[in-house]
């Protein structure tokens, strides 16, 4: 069933009620789900829905694939607890309806979301440097890349490889280039051949008034 197109327009189409996709995030989902590309760098201003294309992306995975294993990945443990767990940005992105067709379980202690169809999305933090080794996940989402902790990064990477699963990272530039963020980028821009690279200004979020950042622009320049 699962491989069946119809099966999958389906899904899209329930997630459409969860939210509409601007260009620029559509072009991030495209590049995944149908393009198939398994290394996806997003950099992108601050506002540009990364909030949105995050849980997007982890929940498309899981009702389109059984047995999903998605980790979504903060800088930090609490970071992730109370940015996307507590705020209820991962937990309650389906409207009620579309969650109770997928049989969507929430797991408070593990902060986990489970499918009935045995995939589930996980919050960690990379501060937990031991987090990601051992697990070998279909797809693996870093959130605020510039501050991923590298060590974290280097014991999950080798077992993404085990699946063959999606990387992918999304952030706001860092101030300096000796920085994983930078070291994965131009890793992409230098061999797209199984990755796509983004780079998306806060102007793109179809949402954010264009005449505010035109202000705001110039506020930030006189200071």
């Amino acid at each position: 069933m699962e491989n069946n197109i119809r099966y999958h327009a389906q899904v899209v189409s329930d997630l459409s009620k969860a939210c509409t996709l601007h260009p620029a995030q559509v072009q991030i989902a495209k590049a995944i789900f149908i393009d198939g590309k398994k290394r996806v760098f997003a950099e992108a201003g601050r506002k540009t829905g990364k909030t949105t294309i995050i849980p997007y992306c982890g929940y498309r995975q899981c009702m389109m694939k059984s047995g999903s294993i998605v980790y979504i990945v903060a800088p930090f443990f609490k970071q992730a607890k109370e940015l996307l767990w507590a705020d209820r940005r991962i937990t309650h992105f389906l409207p009620e309806e579309i969650a109770k067709k997928y049989k969507i379980e929430l797991n408070n202690s593990e902060m986990r979301v489970s499918f009935g169809n045995g995939s589930f999305i996980k919050l960690l933090g990379s501060d937990n440097t031991e987090a990601g080794r051992g697990v070998n996940p279909d797809m693996v989402i870093f959130d605020e890349g510039k501050d991923i902790n590298e060590e974290f990064f280097s014991g999950m990477e080798p077992n993404i490889a085990a699946k063959n699963g999606i990387l992918m990272m999304v952030g706001t530039p860092p101030p300096t280039f000796d920085n994983l963020f930078c070291k994965l980028s131009d890793e992409i821009k230098n061999d797209p051949s199984d990755g796509a690279y983004f780079n998306f200004p806060t102007w793109v979020n179809p949402h954010i008034s264009r005449d505010w950042l035109k202000k705001q622009k110039q506020r930030l320049i006189d200071r």
